[in-house]
């Protein structure tokens, strides 16, 4: 059966077998045309509808985040980025922190909110002067925000009737979440002030991030100013970064406040850069008349305060910088100020009759660095606490027997330790630890006394020491006990 089909075919003419093909062409194309709805008057005679589908509608002027488009055949959306042209039957989306401004044909800019989408279409309007087309927005969901240059134009909403177009003034500058707040203390680092260069990141939030903003810093003190810096945008958060040279800006109060697109102030903040910068070390200076070595010291030459020189890159001073350091000292229970001096060393010897004696006391190091910053240390707390002498012999709670007495001539030895700066001892024997009515007193140059003699009790001792009169606290109170 095939065989004899075949074999019918190749008798057809040629004839007749272009006619054959030709018919199983047009049932082919007909069948697209069926399956696809394509009018066939679209394909071979458009319409001049279908010539106004083909033009574009508008251009992307402003894109920020993530903004989507689908085109009328397209069955997904795909993305909108700047200077792209949209067409009619377009419908344009944004996400929840995108926002898109178009600029129609007929003069229109329309600006997207985040999770916006609307349709973009148009209207036929025949006149005598011919057909002119007219831009349809349909919002479908979200909010949009209109402006009307030149030209007349048709709006749908979201119900698709028809209103008149409005201008609508441009949404004024919102700025919040300034960064540093109001009132913030700034410090400039020792490494800093070296280098020259202090980065100061001031940051904001606004409701437009597609739009750059200018951000001015002004010296409050001197009513000048400093620098005008263009934001660095990131969704709606934005910054700059202001460098400050000490060298150039002192410190004091500085202002920074953002303008608008027409250049009224919106938002101002404040920030104080601090004078001071902590760079010097001090040491720590004698505390007590405690001997450290063996040999003992009669007369106290006073305190010796001591700290680092300021050094950049190996040289001891800035060229600029002020050569001096001034020095003070203050009494540690109510900062009251006791001296301040002035000197062109590392170092400051203070003697004892400048200071008020036994009291706690801490000083500051401050050097000059001109351009009004000042280079400080911390608190170095010192004094001389006088203290008492460490008792020896006898051991606490020592009892001495007859045949122990005997054998030292009925003789206690007493004896302590020295302490440094100290003229003389105070020697008190009792027989109450109130020392109410001692049994011997006696003002030493050495550090030993004896007793004879002593009848059978228990007995209290203790020792204090004295500097040109002035004395330290008592050392413990010891007893011991002499036996029948």
């Amino acid at each position: 059966m095939a065989h004899s089909t075949e074999q019918n075919f190749l008798n057809y003419s040629p004839t007749e077998k272009s006619l054959l093909g030709l018919a199983v062409l047009l049932i082919s194309f007909s069948m697209y045309l069926h399956f696809s709805n394509t009018k066939l008057r679209h394909l071979f005679f458009k319409s001049s509808e279908d010539l106004f589908l083909l033009k574009p509608i508008g251009k992307v002027v402003s894109a920020g985040g993530q903004v989507s488009r689908q085109k009328a055949m397209d069955t997904e959306f795909t993305s909108l980025t700047l200077d792209e042209l949209v067409y009619p039957q377009d419908t344009l989306m944004t996400g929840s922190e995108s926002t898109i401004v178009v600029e129609l044909s007929d003069g229109r800019k329309v600006e997207l909110s985040p999770n916006s989408l609307i349709k973009l279409n148009f209207e036929l309007d025949f006149s005598v002067g011919g057909i002119v087309q007219k831009s349809v927005v349909t919002v479908l969901t979200g909010s949009k925000t209109e402006t009307v240059k030149l030209k007349s134009a048709t709006v749908k909403d979201k119900e698709d009737f028809v209103v008149k177009p409005v201008v609508v003034a441009p949404v004024p500058l919102k700025v919040w979440d300034l960064s540093p707040p109001t009132g913030t203390y700034l410090e400039v680092t020792w490494l800093e002030y070296v280098q020259q260069k202090k980065l100061i990141v001031l940051g904001f939030k606004y409701n437009n991030s597609n739009k750059q903003l200018k951000v001015n810093v002004k010296n409050l003190d001197t009513g000048q100013a400093v620098s005008t810096l263009v934001t660095h945008t990131r969704g709606d958060l934005a910054d700059v970064v202001f460098e400050l040279n000490p060298a150039v800006h002192p410190p004091g109060n500085y202002e920074w406040f953002m303008q608008d697109w027409d250049g009224k102030i919106s938002a101002r903040s404040s920030f104080k850069v601090e004078s001071k910068i902590g760079a010097i070390e001090t040491h720590q200076t004698l505390a007590d008349n405690r001997i450290k070595g063996r040999a003992t010291k009669e007369k106290f030459e006073g305190f010796l305060l001591r700290w680092k020189p300021l050094v950049v890159k190996g040289n001891v001073e800035r060229g600029s910088v002020n050569k001096s350091y001034v020095v003070r000292i203050y009494r540690l229970e109510d900062n009251h100020l006791l001296l301040q001096k002035e000197v062109h060393s590392s170092q400051l010897l203070v003697n004892s009759t400048q200071l008020t004696f036994g009291k706690k006391l801490y000083y500051t190091v401050q050097k000059d660095l001109g351009n009004k910053y000042f280079s400080v240390s911390g608190k170095q707390i010192f004094g001389f606490e006088f203290l008492s002498p460490k008792l020896k012999l006898p051991a606490p709670n020592m009892q001495f027997t007859k045949e122990v007495l005997i054998k030292h001539n009925q003789t206690v030895f007493f004896t302590w330790g020295k302490t440094n700066y100290t003229t003389d001892y105070e020697f008190e024997l009792a027989l109450d630890n109130g020392f109410a009515s001692p049994l011997l007193k006696r003002i030493l140059k050495t550090n030993l006394q004896t007793a004879t003699a002593l009848s059978p009790g228990t007995y209290y001792w203790r020792v204090r020491s004295l500097s040109k009169g002035r004395p330290s606290a008592y050392s413990e109170t010891r007893n011991f006990q002499v036996l029948n």
